[in-house]
């Protein structure tokens, strides 16, 4: 017998991702830019691909939403110490979310706004927002951003395939924006914009990698499987339906059959016909002789090893999008295990959030700034409290809206406990559930002093614990009668 150990000495000292054994998809030989690997025509497709599953698909479209939840709903946060600037950029964020002054196509306020951003950026790899002079934006979708053939000469030599102007370093210094024609499926070119002008995002996973590929890519084919796999499986069960209902009659005693090479090989049978009658409501009735059964005709469709397969895939699908399987179907899980699955997407989704906040952070700059040169709108308020605008915009957060309670009660504990250790803090518990611990106690302090005026009692202690509402003074005195009652 002999042995070839040529393989085997090959990856004795190396890896054996690089060795082909014909046994599975040859190793890669070439390294590309990402932008390469994904080049305009293809890039259509998949973005054309990752819509329309958005479209038909209900797993896929859920996944998206439920994402969507997650990383791209913000509140604006602030607290410069100067109450009456506060309350001012927040009037005026406030306003400028109004759809009619956001968009300016006048459909969207600043919440939706940012929502479709999302969605754009996870189902196309990328999205713009327009800065426009009128102080609006204009939403500028990733299929937008392409070299088109009536490209004008002097910028025909300077923007890529992919509709960008680089400097020497990679960095984006323009935009090339087209506009999709009176048909809606057309791309002719529109205008060059600066990249200042530009509030933009994507996800990228390369350093060189200058246009954003959907986090959907890797799902989009098993998506596309699942959704067949539903389709093909729902008509075979219809089809099977038709095939309605199997008599069984007994033979009778001594009756024999034709046998293969005789002359009449047709099938014998015997007796009347079943005789069936149907009720007004519906009820069928079957007059049967002895012995005889009825059963209907049941495919078995899909099996349960399909469904076992189905599933798994599902699992995969949602994957793509760090979304845990419990979220998806919380029956087959126990309330810890969904618990931590949620901590870990939080995790991952901290990423995401943050992403969008920075783009937040730059919308912001950009209208403080042009506040600030207005003294009716901004410029009083940051001269009466002596801050400039750059120190205005570092104060304002976008903090992401809460995590929904899975248990409130237990939840609740769990944090005041960790409070109560020294292990968090309560502008952080409240931060993690889209509060403000500040504003709480603005409003609560509010709220019992509105209660004290009309003489109205406020309780919130729990069983057996001391009223919160209780002045100290009566604390001390109520003590000290006490005291001296034991003692006489």
């Amino acid at each position: 017998m002999k042995l070839n150990l040529k393989d085997g000495f090959k990856t004795m000292f190396g890896y054996n991702a690089t060795v082909d054994k014909s046994r599975r998809q040859a190793p890669k030989t070439t390294t590309k830019s990402e932008d390469a690997q994904l080049m305009k025509k293809d890039r259509r497709k998949l973005n054309a691909t990752a819509r329309d599953q958005q479209r038909n698909h209900t797993i896929l479209a859920w996944m998206v939403r439920r994402h969507l939840d997650y990383v791209s709903r913000f509140a604006p946060h602030i607290r410069t110490g100067d109450t009456a600037l506060d309350q001012k950029v927040i009037e005026l964020l406030q306003w400028h979310g109004l759809r009619k002054n956001f968009d300016v196509s006048n459909r969207h306020d600043r919440d939706s706004f940012m929502r479709l951003f999302e969605m754009g950026k996870t189902l196309d790899g990328d999205c713009g927002m327009l800065k426009l002079s009128t102080g609006q934006l204009q939403a500028i979708e990733s299929d937008r951003i392409t070299k088109t053939n009536d490209l004008p000469k002097q910028w025909a030599d300077k923007v890529t395939d992919l509709g960008l102007v680089l400097d020497k370093y990679g960095a984006t210094t323009h935009y090339e924006i087209s506009n999709r024609g009176r048909s809606g499926n057309q791309y002719v070119y529109d205008k060059m914009v600066k990249a200042e002008d530009m509030l933009f995002d994507g996800y990228y996973t390369r350093f060189d990698q200058t246009r954003g590929i959907s986090p959907l890519a890797t799902a989009l084919n098993m998506s596309q499987d699942v959704n067949e796999i539903f389709e093909y499986n729902a008509i075979k069960a219809k089809i099977h339906s038709l095939f309605g209902l199997a008599f069984m009659r007994e033979a009778p005693t001594g009756m024999s059959y034709p046998k293969s090479g005789d002359e009449d090989t047709s099938a014998v049978t015997d007796g009347d016909p079943y005789s069936v009658s149907y009720a007004s409501n519906g009820i069928m009735t079957l007059d049967l002789e002895d012995g005889d059964k009825i059963d209907t005709i049941e495919s078995k469709t899909p099996s349960t090893e399909l469904l076992n397969f189905t599933q798994e895939e599902i699992r995969i699908i949602l994957l793509a999008l760090d979304i845990p399987f419990t979220a998806y179907d919380s029956m087959k899980s126990s309330f810890s295990a969904r618990i931590a699955d949620r901590s870990e997407y939080e995790e991952s989704a901290e990423e995401k959030r943050r992403k969008n906040q920075n783009i937040l952070k730059e919308y912001t700059a950009w209208k403080v700034n042009s506040w600030a040169r207005v003294p009716n709108m901004l410029g009083n308020a940051l001269d009466s409290a002596g801050i400039s605008p750059m120190e205005l915009v570092r104060k304002i957060e976008w903090i992401p809206a809460g995590t929904p309670w899975l248990d409130k009660g237990k939840e609740v504990d769990a944090e005041k406990s960790a409070i109560a250790g020294g292990l968090q803090s309560t502008p952080r518990a409240t931060l993690a559930r889209g509060m403000d611990a500040y504003k709480i106690i603005d409003e609560q302090a509010e709220y019992l002093a509105y209660a004290k005026d009309k003489g109205v009692p406020i309780y919130y202690a729990d069983s057996g614990q001391m009223d919160v509402t209780v002045d100290e003074e009566d604390i001390v005195e109520n003590t000290t009668e006490t005291i001296e009652a034991i003692n006489e």
